[in-house]
Formats: structure tokens, C-alpha cells, sequence
């Protein structure tokens, strides 16, 4: 077996550095500061000839804004079918038309008075590509209000009141009726009426009911139902909680041979129901 024999290159003398006194040369910080100073100088300048085109550009954009917008087309969002054609049909500008934040924002405003069964409508354009952008939602019909005139209005399930749009037929929605109510049509009706007809048409097997009655200052809420059994729900309060317990109330006078003529929640604060059977 063969002897392995490393090769180690022996190092060198070392070198030690001679002492100089030589002082350090001066051209490599002056240049340094010259470059510096030549960009400072150069950034003054161009600040000092493009500031009158800033101040004048400003003045511009302080004067004009974004009133130099100028109109290409438009973009309907949330609607489809006839209610997206009315409105895009109802956009007045033509292309190349410079149009204001003012100018839109009265474009939405006659918007939520010609098409009051839409909801939610916002105007809007868009940056840099000449596209206004509008969006709306129709509105979700829960009942019909019965008015003195002819206009069909309904009660959407946040509690506005708005014109019928289309002919719907007699029985597709609950009527609401307020009593007292002469010539003026309420804007609203109180959310604590649409909260009990959603209840109710939870209920609607047990509970099949054709109107509600409420007086106008709100105090005393009647449900009819389509064999004419009445459900007085008192007051506003707990009328969710209150549509809850009528079809147990109905189911009660049934399994004892009643034929009541009204069930009386207004003392349910009391814990008290009265059923009144007919005479």
C-alpha cells in the first residue's frame, strides 16, 4: 500500500507595509461635492422655470376641477330587462359632453323621482375612461297601501312607500289601510308593520290574512283574516313576538269548536290573551 505524500506550498516572507506620510489627496471629495452641487443646482433650476406652468396648471385645476369631464358612454349596474333600458334611456348627455360632479349629482336626483320604484341609485364616473357608471336596485314589494286615488302604491319591505310601476293584480300582496287617512299618502310606514307582515308570512298557512289595519298615530294594529277573524296586536311593541303566539291562538279556539271573532293581543305586556267568540 502506497504512502499518500500532501504537497503543502510553503507561504511566502510576510510583507510588512512601509510607513508614508504621505497626505491624502483632495480631487476625490471635491469631486464628490461638485457632482452634489451640480444636481442641486440642476433641480433648482428646473423648479425655478416649471414653477410658473405649476402655478398656472393649479389655478387651472382649482378653476376647472373635474368639471372637465367629458362623457363617452354609459354603464348600467343592478337592473336588468326593461328597468335597465329605462334608465340608460334616461341618461341626457351626449358623447364628448363635459359634465360637473354638479351635473351628475342632479342626473341623480331626477333619477330617484322618475323611477321611484328603484332604490339605491348612485351616479358616478369613471376616472380617466369617460364612462358614467350607474347603479340601482329594484325595490322588493310587501304590501299594497290603500290610497283614496286611483295610483296603486306599494310598501317595499324597508317600509317606503312608492307608485306601482306595473299593473299587479288584486290579492298578490297583503293590503295595508290606515284609518283617518284623507287625501295625503304617507312616505313611509313604520318598520314595525313590514316586520309583522314578514312574520305573518312565516305564518301564512295557519295565518292566511288579507289586510292590516294600523290608525295613524301608530297605537293600535289590526290583522283581518280572510274568513274575517281579527287579530288585535295592540300597539307597536313585540309585534313579531305577538304573530308568533296567533296561529297557537287560532289553533287553540279550533280544537275546542270556537269560532272566535277576535283575538286580543294588546294586553300581551299583561301576558294575557282574550279570544272573543262571535255571538
Amino acid at each position: 500500500m502506497k504512502k499518500l505524500v500532501y504537497y503543502n506550498k510553503p507561504a511566502g516572507p510576510e510583507r510588512q507595509r512601509k510607513p508614508t506620510n504621505k497626505t491624502p489627496g483632495l480631487l476625490r471629495p471635491l469631486l464628490i461635492l461638485a457632482l452634489f452641487a451640480g444636481m442641486l443646482f440642476s433641480i433648482g433650476f428646473a423648479a425655478y422655470k416649471g414653477a410658473p406652468k405649476a402655478a398656472e396648471a393649479f389655478s387651472s385645476w382649482r378653476r376647472d376641477g373635474f368639471n372637465s369631464w367629458q362623457f363617452k358612454t354609459v354603464e348600467v349596474k343592478g337592473l336588468a330587462g326593461k328597468d335597465l333600458a329605462a334608465l340608460a334611456a334616461a341618461v341626457p348627455f351626449e358623447p364628448g359632453q363635459k359634465i360637473t360632479l354638479a351635473a351628475a349629482a342632479e342626473l341623480q336626483k331626477n333619477l330617484e323621482k322618475k323611477f321611484p320604484h328603484l332604490k339605491n341609485i348612485t351616479v358616478k364616473r369613471g376616472l380617466f375612461t369617460g364612462k358614467l357608471r350607474i347603479s340601482a336596485a329594484p325595490r322588493v314589494p310587501a304590501a299594497e297601501l290603500v290610497t283614496v286615488n286611483a295610483q296603486k302604491m306599494m310598501v317595499d319591505d324597508g317600509g317606503v312607500v312608492y307608485p306601482a310601476a306595473t299593473d299587479i293584480p288584486q290579492g298578490v300582496y297583503p293590503l295595508v289601510m290606515i284609518s283617518g287617512q284623507v287625501t295625503n299618502t304617507p312616505e313611509k310606514v313604520s318598520k314595525e308593520i313590514v316586520q309583522l307582515i314578514s312574520a305573518l308570512n312565516a305564518f301564512k298557512k295557519d295565518i292566511d290574512f288579507s289586510s292590516v289595519n294600523i290608525n295613524q298615530d301608530g297605537t293600535e294594529t289590526r290583522v283581518i283574516l280572510k274568513d274575517a277573524t281579527v287579530v288585535n296586536f295592540g300597539g307597536p311593541e313585540d309585534l313579531a313576538e305577538k304573530a308568533k303566539l296567533a296561529p297557537k291562538m287560532l289553533e287553540y279556539a279550533r280544537t275546542r269548536g270556537l269560532k272566535p271573532h277576535e283575538i286580543d293581543l294588546s294586553f300581551y305586556s299583561y301576558n294575557k290573551v282574550y279570544l272573543k267568540p262571535e255571538n
